[in-house]
């Protein structure tokens, strides 16, 4: 039980080098999830400062110059930190730190890795690539996924699909990325449509080569009939806004466009409250069709109408046309059309948006959800520790 175990005693120290330190599931998922249930949480992440915020003891890390010295210089530093911690547990977030994860095995030390993405289909495809891609595909499955998930105790996956994909029960556990909803009231100013700033909002980070021109493509399309609208692009890099005023046109960026880079998670989501309709769109690629985008639920959790890819890991648990406006296509005329009938009907639209709150505030929530899984399994993780402890204990005398 976990009421048995002496979690004050127990230290868990997170580990990331390439995610600031509030970021959604790092923080308010998983660390606050651990210090509420009474664990001792140090996370060691990119921070200005050494800090407690919310029970989470933030141990800095500097600001790299590139991803060079980050995935060196940043790392290096990471590892020595955490050595110094003495965890009972390490929990690291990055393929970049699985060399510091087998260096605390080593160390005789339980280490979870909690893997974000489909990396062995996502590092080829980030990097561009179209010579090579299968030969940077198998080395990336080896050497971050293959071997790695042997060594380490634990392994977390953000959906089914993901965890199925590598099959290995015995160790593995998906931890969806449904909101928190813990600071969220039931009722809000989020249904009120005419005070809205924005028609569309899209959040989070995008390539320009990717997603970024296809959307941009859906608004082109979408000026042709609607003329008047502004599409909010939030949290993305100061080189992908550089990238889009130098390919478009000032007039159309400036009528239909809004840009704004990473703002803190729940600054973020007051613009999110400030839209009308939340955006996503995926490529139907194999690193797309097993992932969950955490936006769509932040839009719904938020009362926004969604519209969004018809993504095999979405439709599990979004009806279409009730929670969501699911489009099962890659035409951007298809897209442009959802958002126009939504905008035109703005009780169809709070309609969808009363129903996609509600299941997201009474099911598909991090708290209802996934917080006593991630307790459970560090329960048992724990308590294999100390049988194995007590074993070695026997065993010596």
């Amino acid at each position: 039980m976990v009421d048995s175990l002496d979690k004050n005693r127990v230290k868990i120290c997170i580990l990331t080098s390439a995610h600031l330190p509030f970021d959604a599931r790092i923080f308010y998922k998983e660390a606050k999830t651990l210090v509420k249930a009474g664990y001792k949480v140090i996370l060691i992440a990119q921070h200005s400062k050494e800090e407690t915020v919310d029970g989470v003891r933030i141990v800095p890390l500097p600001t790299p110059k590139n991803r060079f010295e980050r995935r060196t210089k940043i790392v290096w530093r990471l590892f020595r930190l955490a050595l110094k911690e003495k965890a009972q547990i390490y929990h690291f977030h990055d393929p970049e730190l699985i060399p510091v994860g087998i260096a605390l095995k080593l160390f005789g030390n339980k280490v979870i890795y909690d893997v974000h993405e489909y990396y062995s289909e996502v590092i080829p495809a980030r990097c561009e690539l179209k010579r090579g891609f299968k030969f940077i595909r198998f080395i990336t499955n080896v050497f971050i996924e293959r071997i790695p998930f042997l060594i380490f105790d634990l392994l977390f996956f953000p959906t089914y699909s993901l965890e199925k994909e590598h099959n290995i029960p015995s160790k593995s556990l998906t931890l969806i990325n449904f909101p928190n909803i813990e600071n969220i009231k039931e009722s809000d100013n989020s249904l009120n449509w005419e005070t809205k700033k924005f028609d569309i909002v899209h959040l989070g980070t995008i390539t320009f080569s990717g997603r970024m021109k296809f959307m941009l493509e859906v608004a082109r399309e979408l000026s042709k009939s609607k003329k008047k609208f502004k599409w909010l692009f939030l949290g993305i890099s100061k080189d992908l806004i550089n990238r889009v005023k130098e390919n478009y046109s000032k007039n159309f960026v400036e009528e239909y466009i809004v840009m704004v880079e990473r703002v803190p998670h729940f600054e973020a989501l007051k613009y999110v409250e400030n839209s009308r309709i939340g955006f996503n769109y995926h490529p139907y690629e194999e690193r797309f069709l097993v992932s969950i985008p955490m936006k769509v639920f932040e839009y719904m959790m938020m009362a926004l109408p969604v519209v969004s890819t018809a993504l095999p890991e979405l439709k599990k648990f979004l009806k279409n046309d009730v929670h969501a406006s699911l489009i099962d296509s890659q035409d951007p005329v298809r897209y442009s059309e959802a958002i126009k009938s939504l905008l035109d009907n703005s009780d169809r639209a709070l309609g969808m948006a009363v129903k996609a709150k509600r299941l997201v505030m009474e099911e598909l929530n991090w708290e209802n959800s996934e917080a006593d899984k991630l307790l459970k399994a560090y329960e048992k993780l724990i308590q294999a520790g100390d049988t194995n402890d007590k074993k070695k204990t026997h065993s010596e005398c």
